[in-house]
């Protein structure tokens, strides 16, 4: 999602409380309010790391480091 998201002009800003649903942002829109942030940030704030992620889900070609 992140790939395609910078694909098409967008940043990830954040998440969802549970790591499902994430939020992008045009990147012409908002960058000094809303900046931009990594998949890893994004997880590690989250209650979804509460139960475990594999590590290899890092290796998938569709997942990247932002």
């Amino acid at each position: 999602m992140i790939k395609l998201g910078k694909k098409k002009g967008y940043r990830l800003i954040g998440a969802n409380r549970l790591g499902f649903n994430f939020i992008f942002l045009r990147n012409d829109e908002g960058v000094d309010v809303f900046p931009e942030v990594g998949i890893t940030h994004v997880l590690k704030d989250l209650s979804a790391l509460e139960r475990e992620v594999d590590p290899a889900v890092f290796t998938f070609p569709f997942v990247s480091e932002a």
